[in-house]
């Protein structure tokens, strides 16, 4: 590549570029020519070689393939370095002088670009200002031109006396070309039609306004007769509310009449009520008073009772106390007389029955027999009479020997017959029994 630089007629540098076709380079790569050809025999030695290593023989040659193979790809690079190095070379001379050329032409083309840049920015500026106004113009006449068109929109609300008075104005506006401009036919041809729509507007309204004068005296008359229907019937609504006032006041009497017959009513009703509680309560006082004795009698025949009671429980502790001497001697008795006529070994000794709490409550007459019952062999009828006893109380023996003394029972009969009766309520009855009628 060669270039030339030469001044023109005009005084305006020249420059001409020149691809040159140097053999050198051409004949270089040349020298790559030898391996080249040797590729397709190479190819064919290596397509389908496998390396043998396991002998000798195969190892020593899979080695001598590889020197081969080394010898020719460091052959090709080293031929390729020696090609690069002065191509390297000259592209670092040709980036020095472009940069120079670059330095030296931007130097004195900046501010020509500056100058000439800057007048078609002011030509620029100044189309635009005449576009603006151009634009300004034209909108200024087509505001005009919509300002016609929308009279008939405005005027929708106006009576027809005002309509006439814009359908006025339109025909007094001035239609020029200094005001439309290039839009004069256009702006005159929307005047007319837009006077015709006003004008058949103004007809239409006036019809309305003259049926709606219509429709207003018709309305003052359809009112003037409702006044007069209103006067009547506020004086017939007078003559009603003047019967219906007499008629409640006839009522408000009866009214009275009977609140006052009610009230008599009530009172007496009251007073009936106030002697019946009075008389209640006279009642209740004397059968409080009555019940009052009649406790302070049963406490007093209570007292009798209990005193009796406790006598006779003592009584019968010492007549227990008597029994239980007497058992304890005849089982000692009972015992000698088995140790005399027992073999010579010895027994187990007998279980002595213990006396029972609940028999020092018998009578004499049965003493005997439970004595004998507690020395006879042991049996299941003895023992549950002695599992009933022990579950009797004081309280409830002394009913039961009071029972079985006035129907005639043994202690065991009136047992047996009472066990499932509740002796305090039975205790409650024959008191109840003993007081006077």
């Amino acid at each position: 590549m060669s270039s030339t630089a030469e001044p023109g007629v005009d005084g305006v540098i020249t420059i001409e570029v020149t691809d040159v076709l140097d053999a050198a380079p051409k004949t270089a790569i040349a020298r790559f020519d030898p391996l080249r050809a040797g590729l397709a025999a190479l190819k064919e030695k290596f397509e389908a070689y496998v390396p043998d290593l396991s002998t000798k023989a195969g190892e020593d040659v899979a080695r001598a393939n590889r020197k081969e193979l080394v010898t020719i790809r460091t052959s090709a690079a080293k031929i390729y370095d020696q090609l690069n190095a002065p191509l390297l070379d000259a592209q670092r001379q040709a980036r020095k002088i472009r940069d120079e050329i670059t330095t030296t032409a931007e130097q004195y083309e900046g501010p020509i670009d500056a100058a000439i840049k800057a007048r078609e920015a002011e030509r620029e500026a100044d189309r635009l200002r005449k576009a603006e106004a151009e634009a300004a113009r034209i909108k200024m006449i087509r505001d005009r031109i919509t300002n016609i068109a929308s009279l008939p929109t405005l005027a929708v609300d106006l009576c027809s006396a005002d309509i006439q008075a814009v359908i006025n104005d339109l025909g007094n506006s001035v239609f020029s070309e200094e005001r439309f401009g290039e839009f004069l036919d256009e702006a005159e041809e929307l005047a007319t039609t837009i006077g015709h729509k006003l004008s058949a507007m103004r007809d239409g309204v006036a019809a309305r306004e003259a049926e709606a004068l219509r429709l207003a005296a018709e309305r003052a008359e359809l009112e003037r007769l409702r006044a007069e229907q209103a006067e009547r019937d506020r004086k017939a609504a007078e003559q009603r509310a003047s019967e219906e006032a007499a008629a409640a006041a006839r009522l408000k009497q009866e009214q009275d009449d009977l609140a006052a017959q009610r009230a008599a009513f009530q009172a007496e009703q009251d007073a009936a009520a106030a002697r019946s509680r009075e008389a209640e309560e006279a009642a209740r006082k004397r059968g409080a008073e009555e019940a009052e004795r009649h406790k302070a009698f049963l406490r007093k025949q209570q007292d009798a009772f209990e005193e009796e009671r406790r006598a006779e429980l003592e009584r019968q502790q010492r007549e227990s106390d008597a029994l239980a001497a007497e058992r304890a001697e005849l089982k000692r008795k009972e015992r000698e007389l088995a140790e005399a006529s027992a073999p010579a070994t010895a027994p187990a000794p007998a279980v002595e029955p213990q006396p029972d709490a609940q028999e020092s409550f018998l009578p004499p007459a049965e003493r005997e027999s439970v004595v004998a019952a507690a020395t006879a062999p042991a049996s299941a009828e003895r023992d549950a009479f002695f599992d009933a006893a022990n579950e009797i109380s004081v309280t409830d023996l002394h009913i039961l020997h009071v029972v079985a003394d006035r129907f005639g029972w043994t202690l065991r009969s009136a047992m047996e017959s009472l066990k499932n009766l509740d002796f305090e309520l039975l205790a409650e009855a024959v008191a109840d029994s003993e007081v006077p009628a």
